[in-house]
């Protein structure tokens, strides 16, 4: 009996397109419990780009709204 691929073209699709959803959801949880960020999927892609920069930039994040700008 094939495999079960529920529309993808073979195993090895399906299973990328999971790992992918799985690592997104992980990564959406951690920020939500730890930063208290609550990201929608569809900002997920652009986030994904700067993670590493708001990381470092949270913890001063206060200091950073009290700046005056000209």
């Amino acid at each position: 009996m094939p495999p079960r691929c529920y529309g993808y073209e073979n195993e090895n699709e399906m299973l990328m397109a999971r790992k992918y959803n799985d690592n997104k959801k992980k990564k959406l949880k951690y920020w939500r419990e730890k930063y208290g960020l609550d990201i929608k999927d569809d900002q997920y892609e652009e986030f994904s780009k700067y993670s590493t920069k708001i990381k470092h930039i949270i913890p001063i994040l206060p200091f950073l709204k009290n700046i005056e700008t000209i």
